[in-house]
């Protein structure tokens, strides 16, 4: 339907349906049902979910209370992240936030968000349980360059942490919904270097949604040609140059083996 035969049929202004579609106009529950009902969509499964999420959003978000904390764009990112069907990743830098321990990203914060670390991992935190507690939780795939795992964060004298964090990753790899592959060194040079970046992708016909985070920006982009781009990166790494699930979770074992003392 064109906006004028459904400004029409709504008896709505034209100025009205263009402002809706454009987003520039929040939409109310009453309008949400003209504009089902007007579409015949009133109880297919896009109607009902229109009508779930319009219940929803006035529910505060629980990343809400972290606003004064962290940037406008990473909170935008946490609530996409929040509904994401596949959640891709590539790391050549620390381990990825979802993958942390707590002791990890408190030893990172600290270095990079000394003025408001706890937030920083406070969040961290609750995206974890937020996520894997989900009745439908994402696929997530991670490539994490050999460099990141053999980066002893916190220094030989908080040896137990990196322990720790290599022993979390090896475990949870082996959840179903969850696939991590490491780039080894012998790889030599590779796309993922160029820095890190997420693709999360969404049930229906929502566009995937491409992040890139520095210490001073946080980007989002829907751009076709930017997320295609970091898809054939991101695929490029899976099949070129990073270890299959089993050869990973191996080579985790054996980091893990060199880090132990000797004779514990």
């Amino acid at each position: 339907m064109t906006q004028e035969a459904v400004a029409h049929g709504l008896d709505w202004s034209h100025a009205k349906v263009m402002r809706l579609e454009s987003g520039k106009q929040g939409i109310k529950k009453a309008d949400l049902m003209a504009l089902l009902h007007l579409y015949g969509a009133d109880e297919d499964k896009i109607g009902r979910n229109l009508k779930e999420l319009a219940t929803l959003s006035k529910t505060r978000a629980w990343w809400d209370k972290y606003r004064e904390d962290v940037s406008e764009g990473y909170l935008r990112y946490v609530g996409y992240e929040a509904g994401a069907a596949t959640i891709k990743h590539s790391q050549t830098a620390v381990i990825p936030g979802l993958l942390q321990t707590r002791p990890y990203a408190e030893e990172v914060a600290r270095l990079w968000a000394p003025d408001r670390s706890k937030s920083v991992v406070d969040i961290r935190m609750a995206r974890q349980g937020k996520i894997r507690e989900r009745s439908n939780p994402p696929e997530e795939v991670y490539v994490l360059d050999e460099a990141v795992i053999h980066r002893w964060v916190g220094g030989e004298q908080k040896l137990h942490l990196m322990l720790e964090q290599i022993e979390h990753l090896i475990s949870i790899s082996e959840e179903p919904n969850i696939s991590l592959h490491v780039i080894p060194f012998g790889s030599g040079f590779h796309g993922g270097l160029k820095g890190p970046f997420t693709i999360l992708g969404f049930h229906g016909d929502l566009e995937d949604v491409l992040y890139m985070e520095s210490r001073r920006t946080c980007e989002i982009t829907f751009d076709p040609k930017s997320v295609a781009a970091c898809q054939q990166v991101f695929g490029d790494l899976i099949e070129n140059h990073a270890l299959d699930c089993g050869r990973s979770r191996a080579k985790l074992k054996q980091v893990l083996e060199d880090l132990r003392p000797k004779g514990k």
